[in-house]
């Protein structure tokens, strides 16, 4: 009879509201940070280039650097998986909304026997 505590359940068992700044400031900010990481790479390419730094500490800070770009990238990745999940979990919050609704007007017709089969059938279960 009352959708709005089922879904409101489903969003407390998720971690509550998923706010889309909160989606869009992440998302800048790992996007932010790779750019950081490529610029870093250039200006490291550019230092071994002019002879600043030798080939062996030039390898060993691009190898760093782009470990730094993997773990960024997985991080984008798994918040995509994340925004995923929650956009998968609106609709399931929509589908029981229309479901519930469903169910109300199917009971509001019901007469008191078809009223007393579905009791006996959730009891059963």
């Amino acid at each position: 009879m009352h959708p709005e505590s089922i879904t409101g359940a489903l969003q407390r068992a998720h971690g509550g509201g998923w706010l889309p700044q909160e989606l869009n400031a992440r998302r800048e900010n790992l996007r932010q940070g790779r750019a950081n990481l490529a610029r870093q790479l250039k200006r490291l390419t550019e230092a071994y280039l002019g002879e600043v730094i030798p080939l062996t500490e030039y390898h060993r800070r691009r190898q760093d650097l782009e470990h730094r770009d993997q773990a960024l990238a997985a991080q984008e990745h798994q918040l995509k998986a994340e925004a995923d999940q929650r956009m998968e979990l609106a609709g399931v919050v929509d589908s029981i909304e229309e479901f519930c609704t469903r169910v109300r007007g199917g009971l509001d017709g019901a007469t008191f026997e078809q009223k007393r089969r579905l009791v006996e059938l959730l009891v059963l279960q």
